[in-house]
């Protein structure tokens, strides 16, 4: 079964990214999942969002470099889009790419210069702006998923994993959905601020 990114909507005057096909090995319930989270991915996120898609060697090679497998939803993520920064910064692999957008410099630099020192079985992919890190919990895979827990920079090495999501794709379904309420509240306070202004007037 493959994906044709030709299929997902986009944007008006949205830049494509590099069209591919992409062969998945799973099942047609669990792909359709997955295709549905990044089609509405890709038509609200703002132009420019995306910087990819990532090779497969880039994606085994940063796999190789980490000592660990990555979940297949992310995999595709990485896939399709490489690297993205909304709703929020989702780190990848792929040339060109800042610091702070690649997973593999991110992951290491906190397993090996932060405090508390990051668990070798655990991915950092995004930030949450306090300074801790949401991560693909690798040594919980099961059917190619794993979960998503927060690693909490105040905490100690053996901290308790606090579980925020059952996987990639529900992760990145949840931060959508509060990216797009926080942009609709900020929506309705320009408008009121708005009429106030022109009430004024």
């Amino acid at each position: 079964m493959k994906i044709d990114l030709s299929n997902l909507p986009k944007r008006a005057q949205d830049t494509p990214i590099q069209k591919r096909d992409l062969d998945v090995k799973q099942s047609a319930g669990l792909d359709n999942l997955h295709h549905g989270i990044f089609a509405r991915f890709k038509a609200e996120a703002p132009v420019g969002s995306f910087f990819g898609p990532a090779s497969e060697l880039e994606i085994s090679s940063a796999e190789a470099e980490l000592g660990v497998s990555f979940p297949n939803g992310y995999k595709q993520f990485l896939r399709l889009f490489g690297a993205a920064d909304w709703p929020d910064y989702i780190a990848g692999v792929g040339k060109g790419l800042i610091r702070s957008l690649q997973f593999v410099s991110l992951t290491l630099q906190e397993r090996t210069e932060a405090i508390p020192q990051l668990a070798h079985d655990l991915v950092a992919f995004s930030p949450d702006g306090r300074g801790n890190h949401y991560c693909l919990d690798t040594c919980q895979m099961a059917d190619e998923e794993c979960p998503v827990i927060i690693w909490n920079h105040d905490g100690t090495s053996d901290q308790r994993r606090q579980m925020t999501n059952q996987s990639f794709a529900d992760w990145l379904s949840e931060q959508i959905n509060w990216e797009l309420e926080f942009e609709a509240e900020c929506a309705s306070e320009d408008d009121a601020d708005s009429k106030k202004t022109f009430d004024s007037d």
